[in-house]
């Protein structure tokens, strides 16, 4: 994955519980994102204070890490297409939410 361009993105808890899981994702595909591995979990606070461990010294970190452990979430690895503008980190970084799993973006397939 380091050769691509991806990038993370998990639907949150409220997303999840208002069913738009399926429209959240239309929307990505539309954008010719390609969709390259999914997770729904529930999310662990260990994962949870990884995945944000930059904000860790921020007041609304033990918020945010208690929202997001609230209910269930999905999480997404895109790969991008190169002329497309979109936030992103300029390599992808490896999520907690996938360390147990691998995910072969150049096959275009996963294993979850």
């Amino acid at each position: 994955m380091a050769n691509c361009e991806c990038t993370f993105i998990a639907i949150k808890p409220d997303g999840v519980q208002q069913g738009l899981v399926g429209e959240i994702i239309k929307r990505f595909e539309q954008k010719r994102f390609r969709l390259v591995g999914v997770k729904f979990m529930q999310a662990s606070e260990d994962v949870l204070k990884e995945h944000y461990i930059d904000l860790k010294d921020r007041p609304f970190f033990v918020g945010l890490v208690k929202y997001m452990h609230s209910g269930p979430v999905v999480a997404m690895v895109h790969i991008l297409h190169g002329w497309q503008q979109a936030r992103r980190e300029s390599s992808c970084r490896k999520t907690p939410f996938f360390k147990n799993h691998q995910i072969s973006a150049g096959r275009g397939g996963s294993r979850l």
